[in-house]
């Protein structure tokens, strides 16, 4: 993959991960169409498990997670992307991925996951593995450090 469609997906998920705050509670859903493929898949952590469209993301996990942290932020730490060497023999696959790790910090205002609020503010390390197809997010897969919750 050459450093110019790199940087293109790397900017595409910057931009999402930038778009995906409380105060655009209302689009959540339009700001991940314009983002992720039609038919794209979120994969995270238990309970929530595997999700399927822009709707049930947002309603799922952003709504949901916005509500238990409104005044969540959304710190990266590591942000990298590339062509993977998924096979085997370690040869490449011709898949892209846009990944990042960092830290969701906010107050824990109301229970989320059956977790208890504290009122306190918390961090949740986070780490998400956007792999992208055609200039378009196809797959997500979302890492919660929920036990340290």
């Amino acid at each position: 993959m050459n450093t110019e469609k790199n940087q293109a997906n790397k900017q595409l998920v910057w931009d999402y991960w930038a778009q995906l705050k409380p105060a655009n509670r209302a689009s959540l859903a339009t700001i991940i169409e314009q983002h992720a493929t039609a038919n794209a898949t979120w994969t995270g952590p238990a309970p929530i498990d595997s999700l399927d469209g822009a709707e049930a993301v947002a309603g799922t996990y952003w709504e949901p997670l916005f509500n238990a942290l409104p005044d969540l932020t959304h710190d990266i730490t590591i942000f990298f992307g590339g062509a993977s060497n998924g096979r085997a023999d370690g040869s490449p696959d011709g898949r892209e991925w846009v990944c990042g790790l960092g830290n969701l910090t906010g107050t824990f205002t109301n229970d989320w996951l059956t977790i208890p609020a504290n009122g306190q503010r918390v961090t949740l390390r986070w780490s998400e593995f956007c792999r992208i197809e055609d200039g378009k997010i196809a797959d997500t897969y979302v890492l919660l450090d929920i036990p340290d919750l």
